[in-house]
This record gives C-alpha cells, structure tokens and sequence, in this order.
C-alpha cells in the first residue's frame, strides 16, 4: 500500500467528464517488411513479459474507509490485459484525420478508477500501412520518473523488434 501524494490525489479530485485529467501519446509505427502477424496480439504478448518493469501498470487505487484521506495505491495482481490493450480497426479510407477522430474520442474517456489507470490501443486500418499505437495513462499515476519507468517497459531499447519471438 502506498498513499498518493497532495498532487495526485488533487489529479483525482479536480477530474470530471470536462477534464479528465490524463496524459497520453500517439505513435505510429511502420510494420518490418513481411511482417503477417497480429501486431495487438503482439503488443499483449509483450505487455506480459514487460508489466513488471513499471509499477504503473499494476497499481490501483484503493479507497481509505470513509474517504477521511486520499485513496492509496494497491497492487493488482490480475490485471485484465483483455481490458487495458484493445485493438480497433479504422473505417475505410483510414486517413490521418479518421485517427486523429479516434484519438480524440479515446481520449474524451475518463478511465475506470477500479482498475489500473492506464489503457493502450492499437489502431490498424491506417490507408498508408501504419499502425498506430495510442496510450493514456491518469495524471496521478505519472511524473517523470514513472514515465521514464513507461517508457522503457513500453519501448524495447535495446534495438530489437519488440515483438521477438515469445
């Protein structure tokens, strides 16, 4: 159990469906040539092998008994990957701005407060053969250092494709 700070628990407080008070990022990824695979059945796969590197992904908040105090943070040790990684497919002709639509929508979701506070799409269906790939994450649950701790457990820095054989 670890208690939120002043900052964060404000993060959740000051939330409503006209703010939400998350970060996110969009990235587009060109697939290796002759790449057939199912590139959100890869991303799942790696997300398994790669949760543990940041606490992000596996913490929850979890509320103090007549709300005297900000919530805490509880580890999750069933996180529904079904639930945090969706894959969606963008409607023919899949132009930029049918993305940036999308994104937009995505983005307009407050996240689910039971859970993690974090969810990743990945879109396909882009009409220049990309793959899009778009996270959001609560404000509460990363400052820098976490996002560095994000990042390096979402990209693979060593220069391999990240979706190695398993």
């Amino acid at each position: 159990m670890k208690p939120l700070s002043g900052l964060d628990g404000a993060f959740l407080h000051l939330e409503t469906a006209e703010t939400p008070m998350h970060v996110a990022s969009l990235h587009l990824f060109d697939l290796p040539d002759g790449y057939h695979g199912d590139f959100h059945a890869d991303v799942k796969r790696q997300m398994v092998r790669r949760m543990h590197l940041a606490p992000v992904f596996t913490r929850k908040l979890a509320a103090m008994p007549w709300q005297f105090a900000n919530p805490v943070w509880v580890e999750d040790d069933r996180v529904d990957l079904d639930y945090h990684v969706q894959g969606l497919t963008l409607p023919g002709p899949g132009t930029q701005a049918q993305l940036e639509d999308c994104v937009g929508e995505l983005h307009a979701q407050l996240l689910d407060r039971s859970r993690p506070l974090w969810r990743l799409y990945i879109i396909d269906g882009l009409r220049c053969g990309q793959v899009a790939y778009y996270i959001k994450v609560h404000h509460a649950v990363v400052d820098g250092q976490a996002g560095v701790l994000l990042a390096q457990a979402l990209f693979d820095l060593s220069g391999r494709w990240c979706m190695e054989a398993a």
